[in-house]
């Protein structure tokens, strides 16, 4: 069995991406995830730490549920 582990960031653009833009399941969920803690916050933009949660957040959910 072969394991690998890959780091690093590629540009995605998905700090500002609109839904209408997502291209995936997963683009969708980060956007939608970004949007509601932008909501919450009462700021337009999310620090990376944030934007990092909301990867994490979107990762675990597209890869536990097929449709949601």
């Amino acid at each position: 069995m072969i394991i690998s582990e890959c780091s690093g960031y590629s540009v995605d653009n998905l700090d500002t991406k609109t839904l209408d833009e997502a291209q995936s399941n997963f683009e969708e969920l980060f956007i939608r995830i970004r949007d509601m803690m932008i909501e919450r916050s009462g700021d337009d933009t999310l620090q990376d730490s944030d934007l990092d949660a909301c990867h994490q957040i979107a990762r675990n959910l597209s890869q536990h549920f097929k449709k949601i």
